[in-house]
């Protein structure tokens, strides 16, 4: 038996009532729209379970299942009350991929600070380092001014010294010249010759 009706489509469903008992032929006159809507669906998930149509009987099912929801204004209520929910859920979930990307921006700008802080301590210590090679280097430079000026000022207090004993030496010559004068003439040299002669 094909799964489509033919164009007798009123003879071939009687004939399904007929060969069905659990569905007999009434007056439709009498049914109101809404059990015929009803009987028709009840004949088409019997139809569809003889001829081994499953989905056919299932769409059938669904179609009562269906009509046996709450009314409008419970469909409404439900779908306000999901769509709260939904909205609530869209939010939450919201608010979470929100927190989550300022987080990792503000790990990011923190990561961004320490390196920032670790390459200016870098700087300043490489800074402090210099300045303490170009004192070491001024103190050691300081040291080798002073260690020459030492060395100078002990030079000019040797030529001093030298000098000063050179002038002792020549005085003590002298001394001694004119003491051996003395006794050769027994004379006393002037004063003004031993003036003369310091001066």
């Amino acid at each position: 038996m094909p799964s489509t009706p033919r164009r007798g489509a009123t003879a071939a469903a009687d004939n399904i009532a007929i060969e069905n008992p659990r569905f007999p032929v009434e007056n439709t006159e009498k049914l109101s729209e809404e059990e015929l809507k009803l009987k028709t669906r009840k004949e088409i998930q019997a139809l569809g379970v003889q001829l081994g149509k499953m989905n056919i009987a299932a769409w059938a099912s669904h179609d009562e299942k269906d009509e046996k929801k709450s009314s409008p204004r419970d469909i409404n209520k439900e779908e306000r009350g999901s769509g709260r929910t939904e909205f609530q859920k869209r939010a939450a979930s919201w608010e979470e991929a929100e927190k989550s990307r300022y987080t990792a921006r503000y790990k990011r700008e923190d990561i961004k600070i320490q390196a920032w802080e670790s390459q200016q301590k870098a700087k300043l210590e490489a800074e402090m380092r210099r300045i303490e090679a170009k004192i070491e280097q001024m103190k050691a430079q300081a040291h080798a001014r002073a260690v020459k000026k030492i060395a100078m000022l002990r030079q000019r207090t040797e030529e001093k010294l030298a000098a000063a004993e050179a002038r002792k030496n020549r005085e003590a010559a002298r001394i001694t010249a004119k003491g051996e004068y003395i006794r050769q003439t027994g004379r006393i040299p002037s004063s003004n010759y031993i003036c003369c002669g310091l001066l």
